[in-house]
């Protein structure tokens, strides 16, 4: 009787250590699709922008769909950045990661224009 109770006191002390281990390793996909918000653009892909996790390094692009993968992403709170460049935005937001993760990320749609100063030529976002 002694022996078994010592036996299952094992097996339960493995099975909690394997439970543990398993939840401090475990990783996690990240995955969306960035798309611009007004100036004529609403929903339209962001193609080529920068997404990166942190902490960490984890970074990518955006595909011709505007979507996004970036795998290996430990549990936790982690801050989206995505840049769009042509024309200018970004967007930083916080998720909190113990899951994979769909995150739609909207990017405001920025005009550029030039126009002429006295002389010179200076740049406007609208």
């Amino acid at each position: 009787m002694k022996r078994n109770l010592l036996l299952i006191g094992a097996i339960a002390l493995i099975a909690m250590m394997a439970t543990t281990l398993h939840a401090q390793t475990s990783t996690y996909t990240i995955s969306g699709t960035i798309t611009w918000k007004g100036g004529g653009h609403n929903g339209d892909p962001v193609v080529g922008a920068s997404v990166k996790i942190g902490p960490g390094n984890y970074s990518t692009t955006t595909d011709a769909g505007g979507h996004y993968s970036i795998s290996g992403v430990g549990s936790g709170p982690h801050t989206i950045h995505v840049k769009a460049t042509k024309p200018n935005g970004s967007v930083t937001k916080t998720i909190e990661v113990n899951q994979d993760k769909t995150v739609d990320i909207k990017v405001r749609y920025r005009h550029l224009s030039v126009r002429r100063r006295n002389g010179g030529v200076g740049v406007k976002t609208q």
